[in-house]
C-alpha cells in the first residue's frame, strides 16, 4: 500500500509543476464588521473562527497556507472542550498566534464555521511560552445567553469548569507544558486587550504575509525562466 502511495505521489509531481495552492482561504485575515469597533463592551460583535466543537477532545489548527483547519492532536487528558474552541481574525496574541476564544453555547458549532460573538470577559492564563488569554464569548444569535452581559453573568459552575479544564488539559503532554489559570477579566478590560491585538496584526502579521507571497512570487518566476534557459 505504501508503494502504491508513492508512486502515485511521483506521478503527482511530474504531472504538475506547480504545488502551490492558490486563492486559500485566509481565515486569520477575516474582517470585522462595523459593529466590533462601536457601542458599548457587551454590545460589540466579532468574528470568531471555530477549531474544536463543544465537547469534543480534538485540537486543530488553521493552515494559513492552504486554508484548512489541520488536526493536532487529540487531548492528551481525559477531558473535552467545555465549549467551542477557535480564534479571533486579524489579531495576534504575544505567542504570534491569532487570540484564543471560548464560545459557549447551547449545542456544539461546527469546525471551520465562523461565528458572530459578543466577548463577556477573559481567562487570563499563563503557559510555557508566557501570557496566554483567552476570551469567553457567546454567540450573537443565542437566545439562550441574550441576557449574559459580562463573565459575572456566566453560571459559576461553568467557569469552574472552563477553570479547572484550562488548568489540567495539557498535564499529560510529551513536551514541558502547562496551563495555570490566574483569574477572570471583565468586558472592558477584555475588549481592550482585542484591541491591542487587532492593531498588532496590521503592524506585524499583514506586512510580513505580503513579503511572504512577493517572495514565493519572486522564486516561482525565477524557477520559469531557469526551465526556460534549459
Amino acid at each position: 500500500a505504501m508503494d502504491l502511495v508513492k508512486k502515485a505521489h511521483k506521478d503527482y509531481n511530474a504531472s504538475f509543476s506547480d504545488t502551490t495552492v492558490h486563492n486559500a482561504a485566509n481565515l486569520w485575515c477575516l474582517p470585522w464588521d462595523s459593529d466590533a469597533s462601536k457601542g458599548e463592551a457587551c454590545e460589540r460583535v466579532y468574528p470568531a473562527v471555530v477549531e474544536a466543537s463543544k465537547h469534543t477532545s480534538n485540537r486543530y489548527f488553521f493552515d494559513v497556507n492552504y486554508g484548512v483547519l489541520k488536526h493536532e492532536s487529540p487531548l492528551k487528558t481525559a477531558t473535552f472542550w467545555p465549549g467551542n474552541y477557535g480564534f479571533i481574525p486579524q489579531t495576534v496574541a504575544e505567542d504570534g498566534r491569532p487570540v484564543d476564544v471560548m464560545i459557549l453555547s447551547n449545542v456544539p458549532l461546527c469546525s471551520a464555521s465562523v461565528a458572530e460573538i459578543r466577548i463577556l470577559g477573559a481567562a487570563e492564563c499563563t503557559d510555557e511560552m508566557g501570557p496566554d488569554m483567552k476570551m469567553i464569548a457567546v454567540p450573537k444569535t443565542e437566545p439562550r445567553m441574550k441576557e449574559w452581559k459580562c463573565i459575572e453573568d456566566v453560571p459559576k459552575h461553568m467557569k469552574d469548569e472552563m477553570a479547572q479544564f484550562f488548568n489540567s488539559y495539557k498535564d499529560l503532554e510529551s513536551d514541558w507544558k502547562f496551563c495555570k489559570f490566574e483569574g477572570w477579566i471583565d468586558a472592558q478590560d477584555a475588549m481592550r486587550y482585542i484591541q491591542a491585538a487587532h492593531s498588532r496584526f496590521f503592524l506585524l502579521v499583514l506586512p510580513m504575509q505580503r513579503l511572504e507571497k512577493r517572495v514565493l512570487e519572486l522564486e516561482d518566476a525565477n524557477n520559469k525562466l531557469r526551465a526556460a534557459a534549459k
